[in-house]
């Protein structure tokens, strides 16, 4: 379990990076390596939000 003040700078820190890396996925020319490290870094977001999203909700 993680404090609620940790949880949410955790959670305020997945969001930013998986919404910047969605947009620049959006934005960025397909077959380059930005839309790579993008498409990488939103799914990284991904599971970086759904692990604060375990460790808020599981009971000790």
């Amino acid at each position: 379990m993680i404090s609620p003040q940790m949880g949410q700078a955790a959670f305020r820190l997945g969001m930013f990076i998986t919404l910047v890396a969605g947009v620049l996925a959006l934005v960025t020319d397909a077959g380059t390596p930005e839309k790579s490290v993008s498409i990488l870094m939103f799914g990284v977001g991904i599971a970086f939000l759904a692990l604060v999203a375990y460790l808020a909700r599981r009971k000790l």
